[in-house]
C-alpha cells in the first residue's frame, strides 16, 4: 500500500508542478514570497512553519525563482495532502483501490483545490496538516 500512495503522490506532483505558477500570483503570494526568501513575517498570524519549509524548499531546490519553488512547494503540499488522503481510505477507512483513488482524486481535481495548488499559498499545506490530522486520529480511535 505503501509504493500505491507514493505512486499517488508522485503522479499528482507532477501534473500540478506542470501548472505551477513561475511568478508572484495575485493576493497574499507576493507577501509569501519576500517572507519566505528573507525569512521574515507575512501578516498575522505569520505563517512560521509555512515560512520555514518554504525557506528550506528554496534552499533545497535550486531551479527557476523563488516565486516558482514556492509554487512547487505548494504542489508537493498538495500532492503529499491527496495522497494521503489515500491513505487515509485504505489504511484506517478499510476502501479498496478505486473508491480510495476517487476520494483522493475529488480532493486534487476540485477546482478550488487544484487553484490553490498551482500557487503560493499555505492553504494546500494547511490541508497536508488536516489530513494528517484525520489520520492520526482515526488511528487513534
Amino acid at each position: 500500500m505503501r509504493a500505491e500512495t507514493l505512486v499517488v503522490a508522485f503522479a499528482l506532483f507532477f501534473v500540478y508542478a506542470s501548472g505551477a505558477s513561475p511568478t508572484i500570483y495575485v493576493g497574499d503570494s507576493g507577501e509569501l514570497v519576500s517572507a519566505v526568501a528573507t525569512l521574515g513575517i507575512p501578516h498575522p498570524s505569520g505563517y512560521p512553519l509555512y515560512v520555514l519549509l518554504g525557506k528550506l524548499w528554496t534552499l533545497a531546490i535550486p531551479i527557476g525563482s523563488i516565486a516558482y519553488r514556492m509554487s512547487l512547494f505548494s504542489a508537493l503540499a498538495a500532492a503529499l495532502a491527496c495522497a494521503g488522503l489515500y491513505w487515509v481510505a485504505r489504511a484506517s477507512l478499510g476502501f479498496e483501490r478505486v473508491p480510495a483513488l476517487v476520494a483522493a482524486s475529488l480532493l486534487a481535481f476540485a477546482p478550488s483545490f487544484w487553484g490553490e495548488a498551482n500557487v503560493q499559498r499555505v492553504y494546500t499545506l494547511n490541508a497536508l496538516f488536516v489530513i494528517a490530522a484525520i489520520g492520526s486520529a482515526l488511528s487513534w480511535q
